[in-house]
């Protein structure tokens, strides 16, 4: 499965990243530890979105090539990966803080989302929830996501959709909550969904509004889709 050694290994965690002062990863560790500390997102989110997985997985179980092979990029502390049912489960994360929270049965790996150092077409299911907004480049991950997948695999894929982030600029939103270095870095579209990911299929999609009602500056939904990728 795996490609290279990781720089150490701590906790089970197979780390690629190892001590650094890269902004962008400490950022993202201060993010988790107060994701930890406080459950940032809602409760009926995580409810709505382990559910959309757990009942996408049911579906694709009763595929003849699926083999049991589920890995979640940027799996965060584990409330969906922790909860979901396969033979063989990998967490990926850049939070050494997030990896400790998984489960003893899931293989743990620290690593950036855009060079995942793990054999081609591995994977029957991918999960990439609250994270594509994220990464640095958008591209090399959906590259990577490919590359994991084998022929026919899905992607289960969670994202802001249609956001306005001219909202981190405004006044309000940096007295309430400007805490982070960096944010949501894009606007996910269906232009972009496409642009990203041409080499899938759309199987499902779905609109999740529920978390807007606790947002209290210009709300945005979530989008569930259900990608396959292409024999």
């Amino acid at each position: 499965m795996f490609l290279k050694e990781p720089i150490r290994i701590v906790n089970e965690i197979y780390d690629y990243i190892g001590q650094t002062d890269d902004d962008y990863v400490d950022d993202y560790e201060r993010k988790a530890n107060d994701d930890l500390e406080k459950r940032l997102m809602p409760d009926e989110v995580k409810d709505v979105l382990l559910n959309c997985c757990q009942v996408s997985i049911g579906n694709i179980e009763c595929n003849e090539d699926y083999t049991g092979k589920i890995c979640d990029i940027g799996c965060a502390y584990g409330f969906i990966l922790n909860k979901i049912k396969a033979k063989e489960k990998v967490g990926i994360d850049i939070s050494l803080a997030y990896l400790k929270e998984l489960d003893d049965t899931i293989a743990k790996i620290r690593c950036n989302a855009e060079d995942i150092p793990l054999s081609d077409h591995y994977f029957d299911v991918i999960i990439c929830t609250d994270v594509f907004e994220h990464v640095q480049d958008e591209l090399k991950l959906s590259n990577e996501i490919e590359r994991l997948l084998r022929p026919g695999g899905v992607l289960l894929l969670a994202t802001p959709w249609e956001q306005d982030l001219s909202v981190y600029e405004t006044e309000e939103y940096i007295q309430k909550y400007k805490k982070y270095k960096y944010v949501h870095l894009r606007s996910v579209n269906d232009e972009l969904i496409l642009r990203c990911f041409s080499n899938f299929n759309m199987i499902a999609s779905t609109l999740i509004t529920i978390g807007m009602r606790h947002m209290d500056i210009s709300p945005y939904p979530l989008r569930f889709m259900q990608l396959q990728k292409n024999y």
